[in-house]
């Protein structure tokens, strides 16, 4: 009898301690299906971010710089654009980048024609008021000038460098492996239900849950709580401010999450073992 009560008991931690890793899992899964299932979560971060509002007072500065390098004034560049317009092409590539996952040849929304068309303007006037002959180079001018507002819009617009991403291994990946988020969270789900069907023929099922839950509540809460406390995340070097900000807050929303979902695990499992405790007291009495 002994040898059977002390089988169970082992069986039972270790099924405790698988259920450990499955709960993380199960959450990390979770999460990652809420954020990859839809643009809204990167949306809301763009939002809360006011990456519109940064991105529009970039290309600003940008049309500046490159009015110095082409000549053509930073008023016909700005002209092209409106904090309206700047705000639907940034949320926009977040579509975009979905819709590339399910149509490779998907196509960005956002319209870069008012480029043609105030340059063309200006070089035209430009041309009549200086007698400049309309020849090959005139047209190759024009062009590259188009050309470069084109690129360095959809540059600061990129604001989490998808253009980039698509270019590494990684991209292929993601688009892969995106739909398996979802079969992978309801085999996460089984085998967090096997596992308490385990606990509940081989033990206790409150205390050993209780357990699990506790000891996933302090593997996610901890280390997030020191993420967060030590300003980790602020110390990433990167350059552009509305990137920096835009990728730091969204880490902090991540991280965030991670120590919500600890703390809560954490106290769920707290409840658990005292209720099983004091249960087993009472009945002993």
């Amino acid at each position: 009898m002994k040898n059977k009560g002390t089988a169970r008991i082992i069986l039972s931690i270790v099924f405790s301690v698988l259920l450990v890793f499955c709960i993380i899992g199960t959450a990390v899964i979770s999460f990652a299906c809420s954020a990859a299932g839809s643009p809204d979560y990167l949306k809301v971060r763009l939002e809360k971010c006011g990456t519109a509002e940064s991105v529009y007072n970039d290309l600003m500065k940008k049309y500046d710089e490159l009015s110095v390098r082409t000549s053509v004034p930073a008023d016909v560049y700005k002209s092209a654009v409106s904090e309206q317009w700047v705000s639907d092409a940034v949320f926009g590539q977040v579509d975009y980048i979905f819709a590339l996952m399910e149509d490779e040849n998907a196509q960005p929304s956002a319209d870069y024609s008012a480029f043609d068309e105030k340059i063309t303007e200006y070089f035209e006037q430009y041309a009549a008021e200086k007698h400049v002959i309309k020849d090959d180079i005139y047209d190759q001018r024009l062009q590259a000038s188009v050309d470069n507002a084109r690129s360095v819009t959809a540059s600061v617009i990129d604001v989490f460098h998808f253009e980039t991403v698509r270019k590494t291994s990684l991209w292929p990946v993601a688009v892969k492996y995106r739909p398996l988020l979802n079969t992978l969270r309801t085999y996460a789900f089984i085998a967090d239900a096997a596992l308490l069907v385990l606990l509940i023929i081989f033990g206790s099922p409150v205390y050993w849950t209780g357990v699990s839950l506790f000891s996933a509540g302090v593997i996610s809460a901890a280390p997030s709580a020191y993420v967060l406390a030590s300003g980790l995340i602020m110390k990433f070097t990167i350059k552009d401010y509305t990137v920096f900000t835009l990728i730091t807050e969204t880490l902090k929303s991540i991280v965030s999450s991670a120590l919500i979902f600890g703390i809560s695990s954490f106290v769920l499992g707290l409840i658990l073992i005292t209720v099983s405790v004091t249960a087993v007291k009472k009945s002993n009495k």
